[in-house]
């Protein structure tokens, strides 16, 4: 069958890939990069032996393991709340102990889910964001697809395999494994040699923490405005106020709403709400950076209100989870230690 040797050729595939991020320095977010790896490794390996061995124990690992896959791969990529984060796989695992002939329709459902959360996720990194810090943001982004892209091909896969069998019984289903793997290692290939070899942003490498962005077609009329109100809000720190809103900013500062609003679009090319999340977000990565207060605690010192948009925006604008940014940063200035 021209399906079993091919999971032994895709698995090699998989270890080099491992094999190489174990080895390469300075790539952010290298960790959620293995984890994903080896997840896809431990699935492939229990599918290649359940082929070989025809073992119906190694195939239900397999079934269990293939649905937890999607939630482990979401998890790497994102930082979601706890009810999206598990309540689709525990609801999915109480189905296939009551129904386990709706192991492949919950497997597809799951898959396209995260796919679809994974790529909201990527499209909410926002175009202006790119435009003033696109090296550092260009890799967490693409990741981000990529795993997008990869949990669609998955349930994709699943449900031609399914339909096959349905309705042929199961005669193309080898093709259509081939055709599958083929596509996540023209994926998984090019994801990971792209962010092995691509330089770490000069944010990765310990620059200064990115400030609002200023654009150099903006009218110098509201380029000066701009600049005036923006340094009232940073030094003033009002961008600390949970409540802060554009009427309220105006009364603080003596101007027009009008006038704020349009000074901030023409700017920043972002709206009011995002542009005060920059500043707040910026605090937010100082304090990961110099303390050690847990995340609600520089949630509320950084002026948002709820955790879910805290993390929302981090991703936004960073490209990164909270924690994921610390540990990063503590990376780094452990690399600087040693090398000083």
């Amino acid at each position: 069958m021209p399906s079993v040797p091919f999971p032994i050729i895709t698995l090699l595939v998989f270890i080099s890939l491992l094999v190489v991020m174990v080895i390469s320095k300075g790539i952010p977010r290298r960790g959620a990069y293995i984890t994903f790896i080896m997840a896809c490794i431990t699935l492939l390996t229990l599918s290649t032996s359940r082929w070989e061995s025809g073992s119906l124990l190694l195939g239900h690992l397999q079934s269990w393991l293939a649905l937890f896959l999607p939630v482990v791969i979401y998890r790497c990529f994102s930082s979601p709340s706890w009810p999206v984060l598990y309540l689709p796989t525990a609801g999915a695992g109480a189905l296939k102990l009551c129904c386990p002939w709706l192991t492949d329709p919950l497997l597809i459902l799951l898959s396209l889910g995260y796919g679809y959360r994974l790529l909201d996720t990527a499209i909410t990194l926002s175009p202006q964001t790119f435009a003033s810090k696109w090296q550092e943001l260009l890799q967490p982004r693409n990741m981000l697809l990529l795993a997008s892209s990869y949990l669609c091909v998955s349930a994709g896969t699943d449900l031609l395999i399914a339909l096959d069998f349905a309705f042929l019984t199961g005669k193309e289903a080898p093709i259509l494994i081939v055709l599958g793997q083929l596509i996540w290692l023209a994926m998984v290939f090019y994801g990971g040699v792209k962010i092995a070899y691509k330089p770490a942003s000069p944010f990765t490498q310990g620059s200064d923490i990115p400030r609002p962005p200023l654009c150099t077609d903006a009218s110098n009329a509201n380029a000066d405005r701009y600049k005036i109100i923006a340094a009232r809000v940073k030094d003033s720190a009002f961008y600390l106020n949970p409540d802060l809103t554009l009427a309220l900013l105006a009364r603080k500062l003596g101007m027009p709403a009008r006038h704020i609003s349009e000074a901030v679009n023409t700017a920043t090319n972002s709206n009011f709400s995002q542009w005060i999340n920059g500043f707040r977000i910026e605090k937010a990565q100082q304090l990961l950076t110099e303390t050690s207060l847990t995340i609600t605690e520089i949630m509320l010192e950084s002026g948002f209100s709820t955790k879910s948009n805290f993390n929302r925006e981090f991703q936004r604008i960073t490209g990164m989870s909270p924690t994921m940014f610390r540990g990063q940063r503590k990376g780094n200035l452990a690399q600087c230690s040693k090398i000083g």
